[in-house]
């Protein structure tokens, strides 16, 4: 097996967001990591976002910051908002359609090349990464250098992305998890089981739960419920169960995620909406 640190050397971006989540702590490592502007899609309620590996670094700093209330000493950083797939590709597209052939095909060649030595990315995520890529060596992704909140450890565009995030209706039935009066994420079946959070810290630990639950088979033991509509809690703190089990593959979504909201609500503040 790579020792962690190999995994940040990786050419695969796979790989080096693999080392970021082993080795978050490591202050020394993850500096290094934050001129890393490697893109990866990711998927965000239903739909496909690009950001860099530079990001994720970015937040694990913040995270170990968080985690000791050490006073934030990096200075300002450089950051973007996630850039939807769709968004990039019809970008790629107009902009390469101005250009002549031939620098048209030295671009796309250029890209290709970096996305190989950078990148190894997948066969379904190449399209989508070459035309960021794309819009990377045309200087057409903007960035912007912030200054972060010594009380929350965000900037200003992570706080601004996790105020919007929530803002629009999801389809029901649906988990609509909170921290303190705000919404940090929900759980919805739409093609597949949809995990839509922000990226907050309180919107990570959520979703790292709510995951948690419904990895593998995602095999659920019925919970018990009180007259007044909440779970059944044993004296030792668990939730009291049935023998009955759901599973989330075959399930009915109302039933699967009520039932799923009973063993969440042990850890965060979540609610089951019909």
């Amino acid at each position: 097996m790579a020792d962690d640190h190999e995994l940040l050397r990786s050419a695969s971006v796979a790989d080096r967001l693999e080392g970021i989540s082993r080795l978050g702590s490591d202050r020394t490592a993850m500096r290094e990591m934050l001129n890393d502007k490697a893109p990866f899609v990711f998927h965000h309620g239903g739909s496909a976002r690009i950001a860099e590996v530079r990001t994720r670094a970015l937040i694990a700093l913040q995270d170990s910051y968080r985690s000791t209330g050490d006073a934030w000493d990096l200075g300002s950083v450089e950051v973007r908002k996630a850039m939807p797939a769709l968004e990039a590709v019809q970008a790629a597209m107009l902009a390469l359609g101005g250009m002549p052939e031939g620098g048209r095909r030295m671009c796309l060649a250029e890209a290709e090349a970096w996305l190989d030595k950078h990148v190894v990315p997948s066969k379904r995520d190449r399209p989508m990464l070459r035309a960021y890529r794309v819009l990377q060596q045309l200087h057409r992704v903007p960035y912007e250098r912030q200054e972060v909140d010594p009380k929350t450890y965000l900037t200003p565009v992570q706080s601004g992305v996790a105020a919007t995030q929530m803002v629009s209706e999801r389809p029901t039935p649906h988990l609509r998890f909170r921290a303190g009066d705000r919404t940090v994420g929900y759980l919805y079946k739409g093609q597949g089981w949809v995990f839509d959070f922000d990226e907050s810290p309180e919107g990570r630990d959520a979703e790292s739960r709510a995951q948690g639950f419904m990895r593998g088979k995602g095999r659920l033991p019925r919970a018990l419920w009180n007259e007044d509509g909440t779970p059944r809690i044993h004296a030792k703190g668990h939730v009291d169960c049935g023998p009955e089990q759901l599973e989330k593959r075959t399930a009915d979504p109302a039933d699967y995620l009520k039932n799923l909201s009973a063993f969440l609500s042990l850890k965060v503040d979540v609610e089951f909406v019909a």
